[in-house]
């Protein structure tokens, strides 16, 4: 059924126009599995890093469990509707030379299987620049790209510099603070300012395009740096052929991740014993964690989901 693209493209057509819906996790759940603690290779990391990810408290190694974290995610509703972050264009985090994985904006990112979730419209409010959405269902793309369009790109980052710009005019009223002391140059006539530049198609919004996973992409060699795939990689594995599907689309995101930097991140029901036998090991570099279920009333408390980060490796 979920291998299936009808389903999809029905599921889709009954789909409420603004409705989405989030499979295992909304993006505050694993939001800090998209930071450089995580997406640095290995052999990258710096020292407080190693020490930190590969000796837990019985002094094994390397950890297989990653802490749960408090995200400023946090549901709006029952559909797991989500409250942005202020933009991190400008602030977002410099990464030292022995951290070097893109930044947020300059970081390419492949979502794989994007069907109607808000996780792209979330990267972007966390700074997140250069991203690609695909599925093989036509409906879900023409979809997004009625949704997601140069109008709703251009309020979305006017909100962000808006808010931005409010968390420092606080900073600036905060009693104590040094900032308040410094008198800030007089603001130029609005008159003078220039024209506002349109939204950069190629890097300043979400791309939507359909393409099947289990097929050829249509993209050159090491086209991203990192690819997220949230369900997408369960759903290939119900599909019938199930074994020839699952290698082609292996292949195609190692093709496509870049050499230096590239990385996948796999959110799965499946444990260990049952998915770490499809990713090749002469190919990838495998780490294992753990996040727990969102509490759904009715369902078990204490199960998790998994994450799969593989770091390509070239052949």
């Amino acid at each position: 059924m979920y291998g299936n693209v009808d389903y999809w493209d029905d599921r889709a057509k009954r789909a409420v126009k603004e409705e989405s819906f989030e499979w295992y996790q909304n993006y505050g759940g694993i939001r800090h599995f998209l930071s450089p603690k995580y997406l640095n290779k290995p052999s990258e990391k710096n020292d407080d890093q190693k020490s930190s990810d590969d000796v837990d408290a019985a002094g094994k190694t390397p950890s297989l469990v990653a802490e749960a974290t408090t995200s400023s995610f946090e549901p709006d509703d029952k559909r797991g509707d989500q409250k942005s972050p202020i933009d991190g264009t400008k602030t977002a985090t410099k990464h030292p030379s022995k951290n070097p994985y893109p930044s947020n904006k300059d970081c390419r990112v492949l979502i794989a299987g994007c069907g109607n979730s808000q996780v792209g419209e979330a990267m972007l409010s966390d700074g997140f620049r250069k991203i690609t959405n695909i599925d093989f269902s036509s409906i879900v793309i023409n979809q997004g790209k009625e949704k997601y369009t140069d109008e709703w790109h251009e309020k979305l980052f006017t909100r962000l510099r808006r808010e931005r710009k409010s968390g420092e005019d606080e900073t600036m009223k905060s009693p104590g603070k040094k900032e308040s002391r410094i008198r800030s140059k007089p603001r130029p006539s609005t008159r003078s300012l220039p024209k506002k530049k349109a939204v950069n198609p190629n890097f300043d919004r979400m791309v939507f395009e359909c393409q099947d996973l289990t097929k050829k992409l249509n993209f050159p060699d090491e086209s991203f740096d990192l690819i997220f795939c949230k369900g997408t990689f369960d759903a290939v594995l119900c599909s019938a052929n199930t074994a020839d599907k699952v290698q082609c689309m292996m292949d195609e995101c190692h093709r496509v991740l870049d050499n230096k930097y590239g990385v996948m991140v796999i959110v799965s029901y499946g444990d260990p014993e049952n998915r770490l036998n499809y990713f090749d090991n002469s190919r990838w570099e495998v780490k294992t964690y753990t996040v727990p279920k969102p509490f759904v009333p009715g369902e078990k408390i204490g199960e998790e989901h998994y994450v799969y980060i593989l770091f390509k490796k070239q052949t």
